[in-house]
């Protein structure tokens, strides 16, 4: 016979699942915290190899590299202007030449008085060495009656007697002349000095010279070389081979050099007296000279602001033709030849010539990462205008002073691209500066680095303990987001990012290899 089964009351069923229901809930709880103290979800990554790329960007508008306007420096009408737009030009080809036939007419007016001037200077040293008077032949000085202090004019101031031989003037026949000639001996007898010398035939006249009787005479002189005290126009006769001479012989003049001043002034000097014997060469006097000195230095001085004048008048005439500074490419043209400029106007320039065989372009960085661009850093530039293309940039020169604006302080750096292909002047570029590469390093996150004093360190997480451990490394470059390990670190290990405290445990959840690029 079947055993009678017992059924419970209602009310011990409900008993029962309220007791049920708190068993599981006290277990939940406590099994909850449990597993809440040993899978606290914090971040780890694996230490892995990877790359830093430390860069910074930027963007800029394209300029030649140089770049010229071309400005008029004089006013005038064009007269030649042979390039045009995007004709290729070399230095120093004529880009504009302007109507200069005044500005040629001027220097030639100041060369003119440069000349005229410099003939008034060597006039001016003539006379100062004319202000001293010398004796023109030796002889005994007359007719010198000048006294110091006395002004004189350009005139004849005495007289140099040359006695050292006189002359005596005697008549023959015609007929007596025929057997005489120059350097023949004759005897002179001068009455007043009683005294008879002998002296030479200097000359015998061809001209006869008809007497009342009816007989022609001729003149003959002797020169007579012994020094005597005789005046001039003394009476004296001759023998010549015995003949006397016919008539009233005569000392003619003796030979007379005059004493001339050449220049005006007064006199300031006298070395020599009247009727003193002078030699040849000796000074006689001299004639204040000091306004001539004066003159002479002030002629120099504008002499030199001649020069100076006619130096500026031909740089000026330079100006009327223009070359190209640059071999370049002519950007633009204003004006052509016929047109006439004033430069005092405000027009624009004649012309634009760059080169453009390399180009240029300014980049603003701000002042916390200034001091990682350096002079020679490569620069990766693209252009919005030029697709797929990518240009190599240089930087070629860094700002040594900020600009400051709304507190924040810019340095401004340019960049060189030698090869600018097709970019042209005014196209906007995105630039990217490459301030650090390296590649295939030991990474970890930067948020991984802790810093204790002048000490880095990182927490690294133990798969066996579950535990971690703060560890000091030796920390290398970083882009920002990675920092390289030079030691201290092994691949493979895990560490604890965004600042985990050692102490507290972790679960494995998450753990990839982190940082991209395994090691080649």
């Amino acid at each position: 016979m079947p055993k009678k089964v017992k059924f419970l009351s209602k009310k011990t069923i409900i008993i029962l699942l309220i007791a049920g229901t708190l068993c599981l809930g006290i277990r939940h709880l406590f099994g909850s915290k449990e597993k809440t103290d040993t899978t606290e979800k914090l971040n780890i990554q694996r230490v892995s190899y990877g790359n830093i790329n430390v860069s910074i960007s930027g963007d800029g508008v394209i300029e030649p590299f140089e770049r010229y306007d071309i400005t008029p420096l004089v006013n005038g009408t064009i007269e030649e202007c042979s390039f045009n737009e995007a004709d290729t030009v070399k230095k120093g080809d004529i880009l504009y030449r302007f109507e200069s036939s005044n500005a040629q007419n001027i220097i030639q007016k100041m060369e003119n008085n440069i000349a005229r001037s410099k003939i008034n200077q060597e006039r001016l040293r003539e006379n100062i060495e004319k202000a001293t008077i010398y004796a023109p032949h030796s002889g005994r000085l007359s007719e010198f009656k000048l006294k110091k202090g006395e002004n004189i004019g350009i005139q004849t101031i005495a007289q140099v007697v040359d006695d050292s031989y006189y002359v005596i003037e005697v008549f023959y026949n015609k007929a007596q002349t025929q057997n005489m000639y120059v350097g023949k001996y004759a005897d002179v007898v001068i009455p007043a000095v009683m005294s008879s010398v002998q002296g030479t035939i200097s000359k015998i006249s061809n001209i006869s010279i008809p007497q009342s009787n009816g007989v022609s005479l001729c003149s003959v002189e002797i020169t007579i070389k012994d020094k005597l005290s005789i005046l001039e126009d003394t009476f004296a006769y001759a023998f010549i081979d015995g003949i006397q001479s016919v008539g009233d012989g005569r000392v003619k003049n003796f030979e007379r050099y005059p004493v001339i001043s050449e220049i005006s002034g007064k006199v300031k000097e006298i070395y020599v007296s009247e009727n003193d014997y002078v030699e040849k060469g000796q000074k006689i006097l001299k004639i204040d000279e000091e306004t001539y000195v004066r003159s002479l230095k002030d002629g120099e001085i504008d002499l030199k602001n001649e020069y100076l004048s006619l130096e500026e008048a031909k740089k000026n005439l330079k100006d009327y033709s223009i070359e190209s500074p640059i071999d370049g490419v002519v950007l633009s043209k204003t004006y052509k030849a016929g047109d006439s400029l004033n430069v005092n106007s405000k027009a624009s320039s004649l012309m634009v010539v760059a080169n453009m065989s390399k180009v240029k372009f300014n980049m603003n960085i701000d002042e916390l990462d200034i001091a990682k661009v350096k002079k020679g850093q490569e620069v990766k530039v693209t252009a919005g205008a030029l697709e797929d293309e990518y240009f190599k940039g240089k930087v070629t020169s860094v700002a040594e002073e900020g600009i400051s604006s709304n507190g924040v302080t810019n340095y401004v750096i340019e960049v060189t691209i030698d090869k600018p292909g097709d970019l042209k002047s005014g196209m906007n570029i995105d630039a990217v500066i490459v301030i650090e590469n390296k590649e295939n390093v030991l990474v970890v996150p930067n948020s991984a680095i802790s810093k204790d004093g002048t000490s880095y360190y990182v927490n690294v997480y133990s798969k066996e303990t579950e535990k971690t451990e703060k560890r000091k490394i030796e920390k290398g470059s970083g882009d920002g987001t990675n920092v390289e390990v030079l030691s201290g670190l092994s691949e493979g290990e895990f560490v604890l990012v965004n600042g985990a405290s050692e102490s507290i445990s972790v679960n494995m959840s998450g753990m990839g290899r982190g940082t991209p690029g395994g090691r080649r």
